[in-house]
């Protein structure tokens, strides 16, 4: 993150424009039968970058992934689910419709359920308690999803738009209720006044 910063700083916007990373990098050693199938230009830096953070998360992945199975059993996978769901059900929602007419709202949707899942995690983690990753919130987040991958039921942009904005706004207030209760139970465990 900084070390691009840096470079963008240094070198101005324009370098992520520019081929210097794939001319230098990677044209060198592709064979000449692949080397002719790029266009001049085709592959810009700010792609060379978004392909090796890709790979590098792919590989951390594959590792941690093993890692686990390996020390805990395969079972342990189930846990899963419900963040693989969540990141499933986004992709058709990404490239629909739905998410260029509402892009604000279902990002914040977005970071809403992945809030809700990633902090009871680590609530969990903290107090030594037993992780249910199984959330009702995600519901209808998975099946609007399905619904738009199999385009049933989005005819009416209008009720489509009402439905995601009043969705955003309980999953709103269900993480700030919980966040509140949670926070509220820590200060009197701890003896301390925080609201």
């Amino acid at each position: 993150g900084a070390s691009l910063s840096m470079i963008t700083s240094w070198y101005g916007r324009e370098f992520w424009h520019g081929t210097q990373m794939y001319d230098t990098l990677v044209s060198p050693w592709l064979p000449s039968v692949l080397g002719g199938y790029f266009s001049d230009g085709a592959v810009l830096n700010y792609n060379m970058v978004l392909c090796a953070t890709v790979l590098a998360a792919i590989k951390e992945c594959v590792e941690r992934i093993t890692l686990v199975v390996r020390k805990h059993g395969i079972l342990t996978l189930e846990k899963t689910v419900p963040s693989i769901l969540l990141l499933t059900a986004s992709i058709p929602i990404i490239h629909s419709d739905n998410f260029s007419r509402n892009p604000r709202t279902c990002l914040h949707l977005f970071a809403l359920l992945f809030f809700d899942m990633v902090g009871s995690l680590m609530l969990d983690h903290c107090c030594e308690m037993n992780y249910n990753p199984y959330r009702r919130i995600i519901v209808p987040f998975v099946i609007f999803g399905v619904c738009t991958y199999v385009d049933v039921g989005m005819g009416d942009e209008i009720r489509i738009d009402q439905f995601l904005l009043a969705y955003t706004a309980v999953a709103f207030t269900y993480a700030c209720v919980e966040t509140r209760l949670i926070i509220h139970e820590i200060c009197d465990v701890l003896g301390v006044w925080c609201f």
